[in-house]
């Protein structure tokens, strides 16, 4: 099975070369953990080798985005004008519109683009387009369903405590978890990246140490050995 190189060396290693091609993987932690500048990385990796993507933002408009992830270098206006990116803003209204037309706008401009890896930042905010639990499992499953049928690589990201309630992790090929965490009261807190789960591949079950630095999100080499309560 080809691997897809999420754009971090470590995290790479860790699931044994990188994500499976075409699979559907969830990158779960509390805000301020570094997922969507996770997922960034892993679109722009993408690119950078000939990928084209797609970020469907449900959580902060485009520019908004583009503002923050300009901080660490990374001119996302430029490659959607190039043609590179397709990137998305959608309300909640908006989103349920295109949950019912079948998401034939978003197939539409994925097969535009060529996209080859997705993001949807996040899947927390999609099941809360409605109250319905049933509902959100029947569209979790049919969303999934889209993402293996158009043929890219995926990533949701999602909060800590709410995949877990919607069936999410059971449903995703891959999950990643993102902790944050202050060993004592005055200690500066710190960040850490898991593998939890990786159907058809072996991977790390060990802890390892994350940074969020100028240039984006760094990965140590080194397994950590730290208990998370």
């Amino acid at each position: 099975m080809k691997r897809i190189s999420t754009g971090l060396p470590a995290l790479d290693e860790m699931l044994s070369g990188g994500l499976l091609s075409e699979s559907v993987s969830l990158v779960s932690g509390s805000p301020g953990a570094g997922k969507s500048t996770l997922a960034t990385q892993f679109v722009l990796e993408g690119i950078r080798r000939g990928e084209n993507g797609a970020y469907i933002s449900l959580e902060e408009d485009k520019q908004k985005v583009y503002r923050n992830m300009a901080g660490f270098g990374w001119d996302l206006q430029r490659l959607e004008d190039e043609g590179r990116l397709y990137f998305e803003f959608f309300r909640t209204d908006e989103l349920l519109r295109h949950i019912t037309d079948g998401y034939q706008v978003i197939d539409h401009e994925l097969r535009k683009v060529k996209a080859k890896r997705l993001v949807l930042d996040s899947v927390t905010a999609y099941l809360l387009a409605s109250d319905d639990e049933l509902w959100r499992r029947n569209e979790l499953k049919r969303l999934l369903d889209h993402m293996r049928r158009w043929k890219v690589t995926s990533l949701f990201t999602a909060e800590s405590q709410a995949e877990g309630y919607y069936g999410v992790d059971y449903m995703v090929d891959t999950i990643i978890r993102l902790h944050q965490t202050r060993p004592h009261e005055r200690s500066v807190r710190q960040r850490f990246v898991e593998v939890e789960k990786m159907r058809g591949s072996r991977h790390s079950m060990e802890l390892h140490k994350m940074e969020i630095t100028d240039l984006g999100v760094i990965i140590g080499q080194e397994p950590i050995p730290v208990t998370i309560a």
